[in-house]
């Protein structure tokens, strides 16, 4: 079982897509699947509490012609109570969360080449260890 925040495990999530994305072992692929099965509902309510953590704390406003020459589309909503909206979002990613899989061990993973970018978030989640 893997104990972690769902604010790290949110800082893992791209890192966790790519590592799926990769020609990894077949062993590896499966306990990454496995994990990334467990780690989508999560992921889900986080993102969820955010967006309305955005709605409580913002204001709904018209694109910006920087914004719409970018390719932005849909709803902007802009924070109106920053330190509200921070203190809201802290909370959120202390939330503890318990993942009953087990982390994926990076002997396991052979030789396969991960970015310390991509690396560092994985092991501070817990989702991959040193092993």
């Amino acid at each position: 079982m893997i104990t972690t925040t769902l604010g790290k495990l949110a800082a893992a999530d791209i890192a966790l897509a790519d590592l799926n994305k990769m020609d990894l072992p077949v062993a590896a692929s499966i306990r990454v699947a496995r994990l990334i099965r467990v780690v989508i509902p999560e992921m889900t309510i986080f993102y969820e509490k955010r967006n309305a953590l955005i709605v409580k704390f913002g204001v709904a406003r018209s694109l910006t012609q920087e914004e719409v020459a970018a390719g932005v589309t849909g709803e902007v909503i802009s924070v109106r109570d920053h330190r509200g909206y921070q203190s809201a979002f802290d909370e959120l990613c202390s939330v503890e969360s318990y993942l009953h899989v087990d982390a994926v061990a990076l002997s396991v993973l052979g030789d396969v080449r991960i970015a310390p970018v991509n690396l560092l978030p994985l092991l501070d989640a817990g989702v991959v260890i040193d092993g």
